[in-house]
């Protein structure tokens, strides 16, 4: 009997905590993104970086859901189940990585993000954003573009979201990822094809 309940026990614990927190992630392009040093939560974080995603770089701000795993061994399930990650690929991308964007879905280990100050949170948001963007862009697929350039246009989204208490234009400019990513955009709707 004792060992029975044990085992319910910790049946119920590994599946209680192995859940993930799902937010869906609404994003209102016409509104002002919140201000920068008032961002405590994650619908503020996904608030101003689709408004600077949107309004400054022109692309496009597709729904995705926040999918916030407790812990690491969580996370790893979570990349098996919604990315379809082959076991031993998700177990090493948990190992390292902090989330992973895809197209209507970021997987978040939040326990990696616990300790992180809401700007760095923001700025791997924008890093995991830009590859639910580059998923939309590309209809849903991965594309075909090398794992280097994906992300270095994330990375460079990522810098580019220090933003100020106002406005995210500043800090896009200065790193050159609002050109950068201008470029990419009306190149896409150009009638030149060309791969990605």
């Amino acid at each position: 009997m004792r060992r029975r309940l044990a085992a319910v026990l910790a049946l119920l614990l590994v599946g209680c905590s192995a859940a993930p927190r799902v937010i869906p992630i609404a994003v209102a392009p016409g509104q002002a993104p919140p201000a920068a040093d008032r961002i405590a939560d994650y619908p503020e974080a996904f608030q101003a970086i689709g408004v600077v995603m949107s309004r400054d770089l022109g692309l496009p701000v597709p729904p995705v859901s926040l999918y916030l795993y407790p812990n690491r061994d969580a996370f790893e399930q979570g990349l098996k189940a919604e990315r379809h990650m082959e076991p031993g690929l998700a177990r090493d991308a948990a190992s390292f990585a902090r989330g992973v964007g895809g197209p209507d879905k970021i997987l978040v280990n939040e326990q990696a993000l616990v300790r992180t100050p809401w700007p760095e949170r923001v700025k791997f948001l924008a890093h995991e954003f830009t590859h639910t963007i580059q998923f939309d862009l590309a209809g849903g697929r991965r594309g075909r573009s090398a794992q280097w350039l994906r992300e270095g246009s994330a990375s460079s989204t990522r810098c580019g979201s220090d933003a100020s208490p106002t406005s995210g234009r500043a800090a896009w400019d200065r790193s050159g990822a609002r050109s950068t990513a201008h470029r990419s955009h009306r190149s896409r709707s150009s009638p030149r094809s060309h791969n990605g």
